[in-house]
Parts: structure tokens; C-alpha cells; sequence
């Protein structure tokens, strides 16, 4: 990706919850890239985590708390806001307050530096439920946040127009959807997860529920391009769905699985209820306006996490 490479030759970007999903995304996709001058990565988490990357970035561990980081130290030329967990953290309400308090402190912050860009992670979550028949979330949905994490992305996101108001300097929303590749943890509580854990024990793989709620998978190495050219090619404020438009059904899911390990076909459990949600966005500004387009299958991503987990210890059956 010659245009990513050539905007960020030489210069520092920083990713703040770098150590997680995202965050690994973005790195490995950066150190796939071919550079002259390669750009240094500032990678921040609460716990320092020794993660080592192999490639030609120059990546510095920052130890800091989103509310107490001090960037002084630092020249930053685009920041990346991705310090939000998804799992046990994403309904812990005093948790989600301290981010957004945070948030506050670090767009302070980057205003003062005039960075040349923001990226604020944000998820479909900001749209609840969507009952809606087979109808693609657009930007324009209202958002509900029907859940502590919903709303505490909501909050970030009026932080972030603050910001941009205040400053004009151009800031991007990415409203990030269902992702796949094998820098998700597998021990991570979803239904791709705990479906590819069953197939690598060789147990049939059950769906507690109807297998009807709907998602769609985008491979992490088109979110994380996808993500970098928002953040370099958006001029102003806007909101961009971020995520595959191609809906697949929890039951779909679970048999393109097991189809790639040849094994039984899925069994349904409907003694647990399941709202019905059809989670699939509208990726339409991303394609049109910014002309993003998707490169990798589901089915090809899904072999890249396969390869990727049986190189690992796959957990035991919970007893």
C-alpha cells in the first residue's frame, strides 16, 4: 500500500490500547509494508505487555493510563484511540467513565501538539439492537447505546467533535463492526471464537440459540488499511462504518467451520434465547467516498486463525 506508506514515512504515530486486537492489527499490517524511512509506532497500554514485533517499525512501549498519560515527552504526528476493551470491561460502567474521562485528557492534549490526524475507535455498539429485517446499519441509524459500552462510545464520539470543533483538526469516527483474524485472542467469549475452539478439540460444534442473529466478518488485515487510510485520507469530522457489508448468520457461521475441518454438521441448543440482531453495516461512504475495498474472504481469514490456533494450546473442555 504505497499511498499508506508514503504518508507515514518517517513519521510517529501513536496507538493508545495498542496491545489489543486493534492495535496488533494495525502493527503486523504496518510491518508488511515496504519502507524507506519506516515510522515509529508508540504503543501504550495500562499493564505494560512485552509484546515483541518482528519488522521494520520502530515500536516503543508506553506504560500509561488513558486519564493520567502525558504525552509531553512525545512528537506525534496522528493518534490513534483504540483503548477501549470489548469483553468483562465493556459493561463495567466506572471502568467506561474512566475512559471517557481520559479520552478528554488525551484530545487535550493532541490539540496542544496539532497532530496532523485523530482516530477514535469506536463500534456498531453506538447503534444497539438492530431488529430491523436484513437492513445494513448506515451512519445515519440513530444512536441508542443500549448497552454501558454503546453508550460509553457515544460519549468518546462527542468528545471527539468537541475536538474537532475547537480545533478543525480532522478527526475520524471509525464505527467498527465483527472482526476475524488470528490476532483474536481465542479464548475471547464469541461465537467465531468458541466455534473454532470446539472444531480444534474435535467436538461438534453447538449453537445455544437459533443460529438466526446475523453478522459479518471483516479480516484484520483489511480493517487495519481500511483504518489507516480513514485516518489519512479524512479532511475534516466525519463518521464511517467500518466492516464487511456481506451478512452471515451464526448457523452459517458455525458450518463454514466445520466444513473446514470435514466435521459433523453444528447442533442447534434453543434452551438459550437469543435476540435475533442483524448486526451488518452499510459500508458505503468507506467504498464510495473514500474508495476502500475489501480484499480477503471470510474463508480465507478463517484458514489464516486455524493455522494460527493449532500452533497454540487449544484450552480443554470446561468441566
Amino acid at each position: 500500500m504505497k499511498e499508506i506508506s508514503t504518508a507515514l514515512e518517517g513519521k510517529t504515530l501513536y496507538i493508545a490500547g495498542g496491545t489489543g486486537f486493534v492495535g496488533k492489527a494495525l502493527i503486523h499490517f504496518l510491518n508488511s509494508l515496504s519502507w524507506h524511512k519506516a515510522p515509529t509506532v508508540i504503543v501504550s497500554s495500562r499493564g505494560i505487555k512485552a509484546i515483541s514485533f518482528e519488522g521494520p517499525l520502530r515500536v516503543l512501549h508506553h506504560q500509561a493510563d488513558l486519564k493520567t498519560a502525558d504525552l509531553s515527552g512525545y512528537h506525534i504526528d496522528y493518534f490513534i484511540h483504540a483503548a477501549t476493551s470489548t469483553d468483562d470491561e465493556g459493561n463495567d460502567i466506572h471502568y467506561l467513565a474512566s475512559v471517557t474521562e481520559g479520552t478528554k485528557s488525551i484530545l487535550d492534549q493532541c490539540a496542544k501538539m496539532k497532530v496532523s490526524g485523530f482516530l477514535y475507535i469506536s463500534s456498531g455498539a453506538v447503534y444497539g439492537i438492530n431488529t430491523r429485517e436484513k437492513a445494513r446499519i448506515t451512519e445515519d441509524f440513530p444512536t441508542v447505546g443500549d448497552s454501558a459500552y454503546g453508550k460509553s462510545k457515544i460519549a468518546g464520539e462527542k468528545r471527539c467533535r468537541e475536538f474537532f470543533q475547537s480545533t478543525s483538526i480532522p478527526t475520524t469516527i471509525a464505527r467498527c463492526f465483527t472482526f476475524s483474524g488470528p490476532d483474536i485472542d481465542i479464548n475471547r467469549p464469541y461465537a467465531l471464537t468458541s466455534f473454532l475452539r470446539q472444531a480444534l478439540r474435535n467436538e461438534k460444534i453447538t449453537i445455544l440459540g437459533t443460529g438466526l442473529a446475523t453478522r459479518s466478518y471483516m479480516d484484520q488485515r483489511d480493517l487495519a488499511k481500511w483504518l489507516l487510510l480513514l485516518l489519512l485520507k479524512n479532511k475534516s469530522f466525519e463518521c464511517i462504518n467500518v466492516g464487511s457489508p456481506e451478512p452471515v448468520s451464526i448457523l452459517e457461521l458455525a458450518h463454514k467451520i466445520s466444513s473446514l475441518f470435514n466435521a459433523p454438521a453444528p447442533e442447534i441448543r434453543r434452551n438459550v434465547s437469543e435476540r435475533e440482531n442483524y448486526y451488518v453495516p452499510s459500508v458505503d461512504i468507506a467504498t464510495e467516498k473514500y474508495g476502500l475495498s475489501l480484499d480477503i474472504s471470510l474463508e480465507e481469514s478463517l484458514a489464516r486463525m486455524i493455522d494460527r490456533y493449532r500452533k497454540t494450546t487449544i484450552p480443554s473442555k470446561p468441566t
